[in-house]
């Protein structure tokens, strides 16, 4: 009796197949193992369409999905990117930098981490808008996932508003260290006041609480679109068998409007 085959791996498909960027996500294993939906809805729905002819692109009728997934994508490694710098300046004044010069560090990847993280929302969320989905809701994305609602407020502090957050605490050995007040992150409007006591956090605890609750909230929402596209595929897919999925060598470029 002959077994039955086992179902490929997107995230296996997408190393091997994805463009230069992808590949280059999808090889940290660790974080892109967080971004499975994305693999799930590249391997099933754009691999297969992408042009012979021009394999940084796709069908006509997956281009406006494709696009907005990609561009999702990218900018997601944008949130991880910033994070690691935010990490790495944060130990850095632990170790006795000049302290002024890791602090505008600090501040400029604090903005880079939210301003990627909200084009990685945004764009996720065209994907719910654009066929096959079509959502007729507005803001889904943000409307489903409170955590998502909650940094996407973030960027427009970041973008729009007047926020330093940063400063530096002393601790009782006289070391320095990056801290922040969350009485300026509360709201989209941003009001200076003096930090409280309770309102004072170390820097490197507040983002890596918010990028993990910010991963955990994308990769549901990738998992979601998979699922939604799976859905509004059934009800408009035609009786009778299915082509099957023709894997495409790996893509070293970029073309206007990349699709990956």
């Amino acid at each position: 009796m002959t077994s039955p085959a086992a179902t490929p791996d997107p995230l296996a498909i997408i190393r091997d197949h994805g463009d230069v960027l992808e590949r280059a996500i999808f090889a940290d294993r660790q974080f892109s193992d967080r971004l499975y939906g994305y693999a799930q809805v590249w391997a099933e729905f754009v691999l297969p369409n992408r042009l012979p002819t021009n394999p940084g692109r796709v069908t006509d009728a997956w281009m406006p999905l494709a696009q907005c997934n990609y561009t999702a994508l990218v900018r997601c490694s944008g949130v991880k990117l910033a994070y690691d710098r935010i990490i790495d300046a944060c130990a850095q004044v632990l170790d006795g930098r000049p302290p002024g010069t890791e602090l505008l560090s600090l501040h400029e990847a604090a903005a880079s981490f939210f301003a990627n993280a909200g084009a990685t929302i945004e764009n996720l969320g065209k994907c719910f808008e654009v066929k096959p989905v079509c959502s007729p809701i507005e803001n889904y994305v943000r409307s489903r996932r409170s955590e998502l609602d909650s940094i996407y407020d973030r960027r427009s502090q970041f973008v729009h508003q007047i926020i330093v957050p940063c400063f530096l605490t002393r601790h009782d050995d006289e070391t320095l260290e990056p801290a922040l007040n969350l009485d300026c992150l509360r709201f989209k409007q941003t009001t200076w006041v003096a930090p409280s006591i309770e309102s004072v956090r170390t820097v490197d605890e507040y983002f890596r609480d918010t990028y993990e609750e910010f991963l955990a909230a994308v990769s549901d929402t990738w998992m979601h679109l998979f699922s939604k596209i799976k859905d509004a595929q059934i009800s408009t897919k035609p009786a009778g068998p299915q082509n099957s999925v023709q894997v495409m060598p790996p893509i070293e470029w970029n073309q206007t409007s990349g699709s990956g």
